[in-house]
């Protein structure tokens, strides 16, 4: 996966991380940062499951933010 996309960063594709995650908690702030951060498996998007309510999405939301995503 860093391979993958370090490779579609080097062609300036956009990298969507099809993560489908949906923990809560700290775990899912956990999973935000490394999918959407600055570490060697972020991407510019990453799927997200809503049905665990906020605490699964609003990390990511938070962390988008952050990296001016949003």
């Amino acid at each position: 996966m860093e391979n993958t996309i370090s490779y579609a960063r080097s062609k300036e594709v956009i990298v969507i991380n099809d993560a489908k995650r949906g923990d809560i908690g700290s775990t899912s702030t956990a999973y935000a940062r490394a999918f959407l951060g600055n570490g060697t498996i972020s991407g510019d998007m990453v799927t997200v499951n809503p049905f665990l309510g906020s605490d699964g999405y609003m990390p990511f939301i938070d962390v988008a933010k952050e990296h001016n995503y949003y």
